[in-house]
């Protein structure tokens, strides 16, 4: 995008020549955004004149050039007419058409006709429309993407004005004050789609067909085409306000309506270029009662184009969707700069505006026309975003110290509202952002912090890492629930799976299952699927029940919620479950009890296990506990009941079912590193058959008391026979160390037979 330097100056109460363009670039580049390139525009006009086609053939064209009183004939071009005015070159004795290249422009092509009054072309009044000298700044499109207000030279001020510290013209002077009335104007709008947020359109009766050397020469300098006034004031703007607009031929509108509306599918739409469209039902366009006019926010069409003969103009500034605009450009392979503007999300008080600057340039450049109506403002406009900060949080984000009167002042220059609130500790800032920035750019509070940060600007911020101060924290429960699920996947070889939070009637008939005060469905999705789930574990033998075919071992866990009815109140329930399934064999129920140990471990939670106290649906007679942590029952584990497998062929099954609240609330306790110990450990391994109903953990409580120099106890195996109804073999190993001296084997023999001493009572000899 290229912006003029001269054309910035219409903004700024400043002369373009006092502003040191080198400064002013660096400026811009550290604070706002890139300008990638910047030429010094210098013309010499000299050689140029206004020529009047007088006469044209196959062969050539001629030419009368009245401000050197001559005429010449030229080689002939594309859509000459007769009786217009062209710029002329001489080189020596040699006249050609000025094309942009001679403008300085990067256009590859000839200059269209001037309506200039002879006159102005006699007298050489025109040379004084033309600025020969400029600036031009090319700004880099990406770095302001995120910026709709700088796609035009006003948007470009205000940054430029915040900059330098000078003062921007008040955008009422640039703006023509129009009555607002939509039953007055010879045109009725409306919006029919809403994709159009916001439309605005005035009536100029009998304007006359003429031409705005400052203005067309303006539009050239930036790669920009010229027309007549009446499109080119159209371009003049949006390239100013960095609003785009679009004028229609007003009496060529049928029924005199235009409504915005999305086209129908496969309509008809030919394009100023005469392209042919076909468009579809998701394409915005512009219609009258008859057909659409043009591709919304894209381009025009020819059916309703200026021309030569064009008298009555409607002037339409709207504010179209970002996304169905760019979809539209997309689909149909058409990119403008109108549509490179609406995709950035424009500002939809800017439709008024725009047609009130183009009214202003009405009068500035003295175009006559004989009637104006009032401008019909349709649509609801967005509310400015309010934003509450203090001055610390903008310090402590960016790490420095601001001056006082720094973000106000910088806020101010940028066109935001600030009303300043302080009190002893603090200083507040509610600032309202301008509608222009809250399409896209400013919407929190860390988008103030960038602002005032740029200007502050970054290189004056220290070099150094943030400061902060670490607390020592556990695991979040989504941590510990991940930690786990990677226990279960990666060391016991578990799958996870996701099952419905309804259970299948018809599975549940087939285990036998029993459902007291079951939460119903008001509004069953199916009839096998009328109760939520209130137990994990049907589900886990129905994954078991749809594998078992192919599979002899399976291993299936689930996260998930489960539903209960106390006292006609639903109790909704985080639970964690798993199984482990042999269909030719029986489990090991140490080997899947190592499984839970390591997955307590992992969350580093204490657990003791002890004898159920109810009985469960699917658990056996004896392998089974509840797992219990400082008195309060956590879940259970333990052997599904032979009878509930029957239902499902057989096989044998373990289970386990933990409170997920408790995992999600659970924090371990904190650990404290101690000094390795100073003297040497002994290891002890004590065997003892006792009745199977005595636990391991019994056996470690008592061995822990037998003697204050034994600091670790674990179960280290476990033997059973089949002729053996009522005991087990248990082997467990314990730990001595004297942290005063090193034990002698008498001592270590005393600890030994104190163990021994406790273990006798429940053992059987």
């Amino acid at each position: 995008m290229k912006i003029s330097l001269r054309w910035l100056c219409d903004h700024l109460v400043a002369q373009w020549t006092d502003i040191d363009v080198n400064k002013l670039v660096a400026d811009f580049n550290i604070k706002t955004a890139e300008i990638e390139k910047v030429l010094h525009y210098k013309l010499d006009i000299t050689d140029f004149t206004l020529g009047k086609v007088t006469e044209s053939t196959a062969e050539s064209v001629l030419i009368d050039l009245p401000e050197w009183k001559k005429s010449v004939t030229l080689s002939v071009r594309t859509n000459v007419v007769v009786g217009q005015w062209y710029l002329i070159r001489k080189n020596k004795d040699a006249y050609s058409w000025v094309s942009y290249t001679d403008m300085q422009s990067e256009h590859q092509k000839l200059l269209g006709a001037f309506a200039i009054a002879e006159v102005d072309v006699v007298s050489g009044a025109w040379r004084d429309q033309i600025e020969t000298e400029d600036y031009i700044f090319e700004v880099d499109n990406k770095s302001i993407t995120h910026r709709p207000d700088m796609w035009g030279h006003r948007g470009f001020a205000r940054e430029v004005a915040a900059l330098l510290n000078v003062a921007m013209i008040k955008e009422s002077d640039l703006l023509a004050q129009i009555p607002i009335s939509s039953v007055k104007n010879p045109i009725t709008c409306a919006i029919q789609a809403p994709a159009c947020m916001g439309f605005s359109a005035v009536y100029i009766e009998n304007l006359k067909y003429t031409s705005v050397l400052k203005m067309s020469t303006r539009l050239i300098r930036i790669d920009s085409k010229h027309h007549d006034f009446t499109v080119d004031a159209t371009n003049y703007v949006m390239f100013d306000l960095g609003h785009p607009m679009h004028a229609f031929d007003a009496d060529k509108i049928k029924n005199h309506m235009l409504t915005v509306r999305m086209a129908s599918q496969d309509e008809e739409l030919v394009l100023l270029d005469e392209t042919v469209l076909m468009l579809t039902n998701r394409d915005i366009v512009i219609a009258d009662g008859k057909k659409a006019l043009s591709l919304a926010g894209i381009k025009g069409g020819k059916d309703s184009g200026i021309t030569v003969d064009t008298k009555n103009v409607l002037v339409e500034a709207a504010c179209f969707d970002a996304a169905t605009v760019r979809l539209s450009s997309m689909r149909h392979k058409i990119r403008t700069d109108g549509s490179a503007r609406f995709e950035k999300s424009l500002d939809p008080h800017n439709a008024a505006r725009a047609i009130g600057r183009y009214v202003q340039l009405l009068a500035d450049y003295a175009v006559p026309y004989s009637g104006l109506s009032s401008m019909v403002e349709l649509g609801k406009k967005s509310e400015p975003v309010v934003l509450e900060i203090n001055q610390r949080y903008i310090e402590d984000r960016l790490g420095v110290q601001l001056p006082e009167g720094f973000v106000e002042q910088t806020l101010k220059r940028l066109d935001f509202g600030v009303v300043v609130q302080k009190n002893e500790q603090e200083i507040f800032y509610i600032i309202t952002v301008p509608t222009f920035r809250a399409t896209k750019d400013v919407a929190i509070k860390e988008d103030i912090v960038e602002e005032v940060g740029r200007f502050f600007g970054y290189t004056a911020i220290p070099m150094e890492l943030p400061h902060c101060t670490q607390k020592l924290g556990g695991l979040t429960w989504f941590d510990r629930v991940l930690r786990l699920k990677e226990f279960l996947a990666q060391q016991a070889c578990m799958h996870e799976v996701q099952n419905y939070a309804f259970f299948d009637n018809d599975f549940i008939a087939k285990i036998q299952w029993t459902i007291a005060n079951p939460v119903l469905l008001k509004n069953p999705l199916s009839e096998q699927r009328t109760m939520m789930v209130m137990s994990l574990i049907p589900h886990l033998l129905q994954n078991v029940a749809t594998n078992m075919a192919n599979n002899d071992s399976l291993a299936f866990f689930e996260w998930a919620r489960q539903w209960k009815n106390k006292n006609s109140t639903i109790i909704e329930e985080q639970v964690f479950a798993g199984i482990w399934y042999e269909r030719k064999k029986e489990l090991d129920f140490y080997a899947c009890k190592e499984h839970m140990i390591g997955l307590f471990e992992v969350l580093d939670c204490v657990v003791e296990w002890q004898p159920l106290q109810e009985p469960t649906q699917w658990s056996s007679m004896h392998q089974v506990a509840q797992l219990v942590h400082n008195g309060k029952v956590i879940g259970k584990a333990g052997k599904v009941s032979k009878l509930l497998l029957h239902h499902l062929g057989g096989g044998d099954a373990f289970v386990f079912e933990l409170d997920g609240d408790f995992i999600k609330q659970y924090v371990a306790a904190q650990h404290v590193l101690k000094p390795l110990a100073k003297y040497q450990a002994t290891s002890l391994d004590v065997t003892v058959i006792v009745p199977v109903a005595v636990t391991v953990a019994q056996l470690t409580a008592l061995i822990a008391g037998a003697d204050k120099r034994i600091f670790d106890v674990c179960l280290q195996d476990t033997f059973v026979k089949d002729e053996w109804n009522d005991r087990k073999s248990i082997t467990m190993r314990f730990f001595v160390r004297d942290e005063t001296k090193t034990m002698d084997k008498q001592e270590i023999e005393d600890v030994y037979q104190n163990a021994i001493a406790k273990l006798q009572p429940l053992t059987i000899q």
